[in-house]
């Protein structure tokens, strides 16, 4: 999301292979897709971040707030401005030089309000100086509880909104206790260590709560018209960023000679697909700078094939894994396919290492969806079963319908919902592919500065981020086509950028987001993928080392065998899709001594644990059997 981490195909082409998708439908040719002159304020009823929940306080007065400051700041005050609707509170402070210092406006409810039909707290913001947000409820015991902090992000020039979970306020690691009794807000802006401090205004307006969990989720996936010249330039413009050296450059007006892993991988799976010349070209450098572990490292110079630094991030290193397969699968008997081949391996291998006891590689919820992908395409089954196992049971929350930002952290991020919806696919879990899809649609899509431009930020949000956009369309959200006709009016069109995409119509730095007019490769790549399906498939190929799976079951209702117990009187099964049993889907203790199975009753697709025990003759039970787990995937 910030610098680091973002960054000819032919009409004959497409048709004769079959590229393209029946998601996607191809538009006749022809056309002019530069469409940016034509584009002029979107009108009230576009999809892009309207605010539909029950206003808290529309900031008409300043009556009921106050402004409390510490830490060393200067100076705090309140004034009534212009809003986005009508009146805004504006604060405006003078933190100083102190680190720590801090200036908040806080209203007091009394009696406290009663929050418990909401789920989600958002607000409309802007401000001038890069300080960092901080939010706060405070409970009727008179207890403070944070939610995440926004670092370097109150200076956003224009309106946008933030929005939290309910869940995400904390004390001491513990929720906000009872929401039917909120005593107060508060709100501040802080110097942080790399805030700038100083003085500077930070307005706000619509306070709002919103219910989530019951928004209404679509029930199918969308589709898009696609225009295949608009594929065809995207390919050929990434093909054109590739150096004498093999990598890809990986910012247009990047004056650094900088090669991103992450956009390597990207151009990979692209030139796979529509230029086998320089897709070899490209693999066999990726082949040359692994490391002998199996890593690589985050980023290169293209110039002289050294490390930008020597970070080894599991997130892009997965992607190179899973690119390297894609390229071997595009072209098996390829010069180069079986050294990519057996690199991907050796990569698959170095991520396994890294395998924590619970499943996960990280506490960066993407990084292990990247991960899952990577395993499952070179064949670590094993592996990739344990992570499914924790990104369903400790990241999912099913309660919203969202992947959360770790397995105790809920922060809104994009990613994670728009590549957590091509995994819940893969292991036969459309409807909450939808609802993760639903639920970004919810809280991140928003317009750039000027109103023009609608889309998805991948945080905040701040302004419209093209690659995040992309994603999403690419997985089938709603109003996908809506947000495909935004992307295509920004491809340029001539020159030497023909075909590519800029990053965002805005600028803005600050929390973990990067925006910016660049054109870069993974822009680009990605409005290629969300017009050919890709990259992701909801099946993705196996290596061929791959065994098959155990315990992997076709029908809804599966029936479930243990050896006998010569002393049993009964038996007691329990099936749960929990590995702690702590709210089981089946519980079946009347089980005959003379029945050794038992057929659950139907079940949602997805992975199951189960045990069973032996009754002694006296009533009492034996000790449980080892826990096993096996897989609904029924049509």
């Amino acid at each position: 999301m910030n610098k680091n981490t973002l960054i000819t195909l032919m009409l004959f082409f497409a048709l004769q292979t079959g590229f393209f998708t029946p998601g996607h439908t191809i538009a006749s040719a022809g056309g002019n897709f530069d469409q940016r002159s034509s584009l002029t304020l979107l009108p009230p009823t576009a999809p892009c971040g309207t605010l539909d929940g029950t206003i808290v306080d529309s900031m008409e007065t300043t009556g009921d707030w106050s402004v409390i400051s510490g830490g060393g700041a200067i100076s705090g005050s309140l004034s009534s401005v212009s809003g986005y609707n009508g009146q805004a509170l504006q604060l405006n402070y003078d933190l100083g030089t102190n680190p720590g210092a801090w200036v908040q406006v806080r209203r007091d409810f009394n009696p406290p309000l009663d929050w418990s039909a909401g789920d989600h707290l958002r607000f409309l913001h802007m401000g001038t100086a890069a300080n960092t947000v901080e939010i706060g409820l405070v409970s009727a015991a008179g207890e403070n509880f944070f939610g995440s902090s926004w670092n370097e992000a109150s200076h956003v020039p224009w309106w946008t909104y933030a929005t939290w979970d309910f869940k995400d306020f904390l004390h001491s690691g513990q929720p906000f206790p009872d929401f039917s009794q909120v005593k107060a807000i508060f709100i501040s802006v802080t110097k942080t260590a790399d805030a700038v401090g100083g003085s500077g205004s930070f307005t706000i307006d619509e306070l709002q709560i919103d219910d989530l969990a019951s928004r209404t989720v679509p029930s199918s996936f969308a589709s898009v018209t696609v225009e295949p010249t608009v594929l065809g330039r995207a390919a050929s413009w990434i093909g054109n960023q590739q150096q004498s050296g093999g990598l890809l450059k990986s910012w247009y007006e990047e004056s650094l000679d900088y090669a991103w892993l992450y956009d390597q991988a990207l151009g990979l799976i692209v030139l796979s697909e529509t230029d086998s010349a320089k897709a070899n070209q490209l693999a066999n450098k990726l082949h040359s700078l692994q490391n002998g572990d199996g890593s690589w490292y985050y980023g290169y110079h293209y110039l002289t094939n050294s490390p930008i630094d020597t970070k080894k991030d599991i997130g892009p290193i997965a992607w190179t894994i899973y690119a390297l397969m894609h390229y071997y699968f595009q072209n098996p008997a390829g010069v180069q396919a079986a050294a990519a081949y057996q690199d991907a391996r050796q990569g698959a291998a170095w991520l396994a290492s890294q395998q924590n006891g619970d499943g996960s590689l990280s506490n960066i919820t993407e990084w292990n969806m990247d991960s899952w992908w990577a395993f499952q395409i070179t064949g670590y089954q094993q592996q990739a079963d344990r992570l499914k196992d924790y990104l369903l049971n400790r990241v999912w929350d099913n309660e919203i319908g969202r992947f959360k930002s770790s397995d105790s952290t809920y922060q809104i991020f994009l990613d994670n919902q728009t590549w957590g919806a091509p995994f819940l696919r893969a292991i036969g879990r459309p409807a909450d592919a939808r609802r993760a899809l639903s639920y970004a649609h919810s809280t991140l899509t928003t317009s750039n500065s000027s109103g023009t431009i609608c889309g998805f930020d991948g945080a905040g949000p701040f302004s419209v981020w093209n690659e995040g956009s992309a994603q999403y369309i690419d997985q089938g959200g709603e109003n996908s086509q809506y947000y495909w006709d935004q992307l295509v009016s920004q491809q340029v069109a001539g020159g030497l950028l023909d075909g590519s995409m800029p990053n965002s119509p805005d600028s803005f730095l600050g929390y973990i987001v990067w925006l910016s007019p660049w054109h870069g490769i993974a822009p680009t790549a990605w409005l290629y993928f969300a017009g050919t399906d890709g990259p992701f498939t909801e099946t993705p190929p196996h290596s061929p080392d791959a065994a098959p799976d155990r315990n992997d079951f076709t029908t809804s209702t599966p029936t479930l065998t243990w050896s006998q117990i010569n002393w049993a009187t009964g038996y007691q099964m329990q099936v749960d899709n929990n590995a702690n049993f702590s709210s089981p889907e089946y519980n079946n203790d009347t089980i005959p001594n003379s029945i050794l199975k038992a057929t659950t009753p139907s079940l949602p697709n997805g992975t199951y644990f189960w045990r069973v025990r032996a009754k002694r003759a006296n009533g009492s039970w034996g000790g449980w059997s080892r826990v096993d787990s096996f897989v609904i995937n029924s049509p």
